[in-house]
């Protein structure tokens, strides 16, 4: 060790910078470690109220600012709508296990459910589908006669193609 220092030509004020630079950034290291390794929090925070409180605000306060019906929206201020919606939606379970969600997955057969008539209940079923988009689907439908094609719950406010791409092998229409 001390043929490398020599080599490098180090003066010893340089020499005890840097044992002090290597002292600090061990003891720096240590320290993360034992607070992230070592200590565990006793609980975690659910964060699911406060997040559907943010996203209950932030769409109250978008659609407050933004009057009028769909066809006045931008697309960009629609794509906003139809994501604050898609997260709301996520959070609307009771129970936010994944185990919930992928009981009732397993439990829908391919074209199972016809959009035209098919109930709340049965709607919420559908992967994507929340309480909200379920009456908009019901609200839809009664509005314009029901569906002629599956692809017309694209018109559905908040069901864009990724959505509409995971429900329609369980979606049909009669």
């Amino acid at each position: 060790m001390k043929a490398i220092i020599k080599h490098l030509s180090f003066t010893k004020n340089e020499i005890r910078v840097l044992l002090l630079i290597v002292s600090v950034l061990v003891a720096g290291f240590s320290i993360k470690y034992y607070k992230e390794v070592l200590t565990k929090p006793d609980t975690e925070y659910d964060y699911s109220e406060s997040d559907r409180n943010f996203l209950e605000k932030s769409r109250n306060m978008l659609l407050g600012s933004l009057t009028g019906d769909d066809s006045t929206f931008t697309d960009e201020e629609r794509k906003l709508i139809d994501s604050l919606q898609a997260l709301e939606d996520s959070l609307d379970t009771d129970d936010y296990s994944t185990d919930k969600k992928n009981t009732s997955n397993n439990e829908l057969k391919e074209k199972s459910i016809n959009i035209n008539t098919a109930t709340k209940e049965e709607l919420i079923a559908i992967p994507g589908i929340g309480d909200k988009i379920s009456d908009r689907i019901i609200i839809y439908r009664e509005d314009n006669g029901g569906f002629k094609s599956i692809e017309d719950i694209m018109n559905v406010n908040g069901i864009g193609k990724k959505k509409f791409e995971k429900m329609k092998a369980y979606i049909t229409v009669e």
